[in-house]
């Protein structure tokens, strides 16, 4: 007998088959589409101090959308270009939180002198956003990482 046309593959070893996506195991993965949106920073890194803070205001916000990321820091807007590579890992031993390597071109930004209180959030947000080298999701949660600290959280808008 010839193999069927007619697209029903019942072949008998099944190795031209790609491996059913079950979004349960641990096997790496593409996550890259899910950044794409615009995410409410919650969380981002005290400028020049250990902690955390949470933004002034309900502006601070990070889309990604086809390569670009596009920011406000609640001042200042901004943006660049991204990419990500590699796949979405699990964490492993070696204390590597689980995610996907993302990096990030140069960022350009607005100048508009920002008031006492948001001057350090702009500062600490734009440069966060830069540093950045992992993300990962936690439920509906994105979080950019770097070396182990967290740079930025944020949550669907």
């Amino acid at each position: 007998d010839s193999p069927s046309s007619s697209g029903d593959d019942t072949g008998d070893d099944g190795s031209d088959d790609p491996a059913p996506d079950d979004g349960d195991d641990d096997s790496p993965s593409e996550r890259s589409d899910e950044l794409n949106g615009t995410w409410l920073i919650t969380t981002y890194p005290l400028a020049g101090a250990a902690g955390e803070a949470t933004p002034i205001g309900d502006d601070a916000s990070i889309e990604f959308a086809d390569g670009t990321v596009r920011f406000n820091t609640g001042c200042n807007t901004g943006e660049g270009e991204y990419e990500t590579f590699g796949a979405y890992q699990p964490e492993n031993d070696d204390g590597i939180p689980e995610g996907q390597p993302i990096s990030f071109g140069s960022l350009s930004r607005t100048e508009i002198g920002c008031e006492p209180e948001l001057a350090d959030q702009d500062l600490a947000i734009g440069g966060a956003i830069r540093a950045a080298d992992l993300f990962e999701f936690d439920g509906d949660l994105v979080i950019l990482w770097r070396d182990g600290n967290v740079m930025i959280e944020a949550q669907p808008a």
